[in-house]
């Protein structure tokens, strides 16, 4: 039945009084390299939506200069049918797109309704958007302020890709351009690198002038230098106020912004031209599988945790033999910190005696209950053989070995590194990457990749307290050493 017949009729039941069963939303999942694509809308959709995605992912790669390599870990993107399924799900109103970097999976939330006129916000500039944050997360983890990151995001996400292969980037987001026009910002203040320095309820306001200030860098050459020279200067750790010296006159660049939102429609179209996507494929997840997509998400945004363990506990009643959703109950039980999580990981190997992640979680669950080491990192290191390639698998067993020592932590190095790679965008990842870096000598390098981390949202608190502590113990043994050379 077609997708727009299938929801009418579940319409017209619903006003019928009729009730649905639970698995009565049928999920689609797309798969290609680096991305795992879930969606309730039709097959042929659902390949040209993974096939954009891929175009969109060889433009970035070029826009930031970023070789093609390996993808590592891939991404999971959950398509809901309109913006309000996306509010709703994440609990959090007006809010159309949402990315998560995570160890079990780093996930983006969008939805695929068109938009209701021309110009408006769409479901693709929403979710390349969120890709744009994943992309750079993933392939260029510098200290950047918010301001640029969401407004080189709001830039890119307005691409259009020509028949010919070429692309074309810096078209106007006109949902933007509006409130840049009405609502001009005092330039110091969106320079600002403090989450606390914006009013309560400005989100339009923060958004469309950190694009109009990104528009505007990216039309000329010279701002785009000294544009350049300012993010270095932070990469480098320089301090706030010193990086905004590269960007010259503060009022001047004011002036130009301002007179720029009101001719910012130049674009540029690309030289090089993109190879055709391979298809990707598409599977019709079953009654059990396509129930649990939907509360796997549930669970991962945090939102009524309770109702979702219940659902969790319902489904797998409902099929007792289904591995994954085993699994995934067992994860909730865990992170819930409930007696059942041991025993429901116990059912989960019952049925799947060789899936790792159950390995590790039956191998943490065995931690909590203060079971010999030798029998925890038995598990993990069983799971690390089976799944060289999972980030969450191989941090386990990392930081498993690297309790006993720098000399365990300089022969597993490699595997850090490794890790790191497959996972860059994970906070947990760099700051662990950061510390073994910082074990085994390598300390400009570990600051390096402690000072970007700690210029992150999702990464702040923790980062920064690590940087704080890594400086207080460098200066010390800088001291140390001059007052021993006297």
């Amino acid at each position: 039945m077609p997708a727009r017949l299938a929801r009418l009729f579940a319409a017209i039941l619903f006003l019928a009084g009729v009730a649905l069963p639970a698995h009565a939303e049928t999920w689609r999942r797309a798969t290609a390299p680096g991305f795992v694509v879930y969606s309730q809308g039709e097959p042929a959709e659902l390949r040209e939506d993974i096939a954009n995605l891929r175009r969109y992912d060889a433009v970035l790669h070029s826009e930031f200069s970023i070789p093609p390599g390996p993808q590592g870990a891939p991404l999971t993107i959950y398509l809901l049918e309109r913006p309000g399924d996306v509010a709703k799900m994440l609990g959090r109103k007006g809010v159309a797109g949402y990315y998560a970097p995570r160890l079990e999976g780093s996930f983006i939330v969008a939805h695929r309704e068109p938009p209701e006129k021309e110009g408006a916000l769409g479901w693709r500039e929403t979710l390349f958007h969120e890709y744009a944050h994943h992309f750079m997360y993933r392939h260029v983890p510098a200290p950047w302020p918010s301001w640029y990151r969401e407004g080189v995001a709001d830039y890119l996400s307005t691409v259009t890709f020509l028949d010919d292969g070429r692309w074309v980037v810096g078209r106007p987001a006109l949902y933007r351009l509006g409130t840049a026009i009405k609502e001009p910002v005092p330039l110091l203040r969106l320079l600002e690198n403090d989450d606390n320095a914006l009013p309560e309820g400005r989100e339009r306001w923060f958004y469309a002038n950190a694009w109009l200030l990104v528009h505007l860098f990216r039309s000329d050459p010279y701002l785009e230098r000294r544009l350049e020279g300012y993010l270095d200067a932070l990469a480098r750790g320089a301090s706030e106020q010193v990086a905004l010296l590269e960007l010259g006159n503060i009022a001047d660049l004011q002036r130009r912004m301002s007179d720029h939102a009101r001719t910012a429609f130049a674009d540029r179209i690309s030289s090089e031209r993109l190879p055709a996507p391979a298809p990707a494929e598409v599977e019709t997840l079953g009654p059990a599988a396509s129930r649990l997509v939907g509360l796997r998400l549930r669970w991962a945004t945090g939102v009524d945790r309770d109702s979702v363990l219940a659902d969790l506990t319902r489904l797998a009643a409902d099929y007792p033999d289904d591995a994954q959703v085993a699994y995934q109950l067992a994860v909730a039980l865990s992170q819930a910190m409930s007696d059942r999580a041991e025993p429901q990981a116990d059912r989960v190997l019952t049925l799947a005696p060789d899936m790792p992640r159950a390995l590790v979680m039956k191998g943490e669950l065995a931690r909590r209950r203060d079971a010999p080491e030798a029998e925890v990192n038995a598990w993990l290191s069983k799971a690390a053989r089976l799944a060289p390639d999972d980030p969450l698998v191989q941090l386990a067993w990392f930081q498993a070995r690297a309790k006993a020592g720098k000399a365990e932590t300089r022969i597993a190095f490699a595997d850090i590194e490794h890790i790191y790679r497959m996972a860059t965008e994970i906070p947990k990842v760099r700051l662990t990457y950061a510390l073994a870096l910082a074990t085994i000598g390598r300390v400009d390098e570990a600051e390096a990749v402690l000072v970007r981390l700690a210029a992150e949202p999702e990464g702040g608190g923790r980062a920064k307290a690590a940087l704080a502590r890594f400086r207080k113990i460098r200066a010390l043994k800088e001291r140390t050493r001059g007052a021993a050379n006297e």
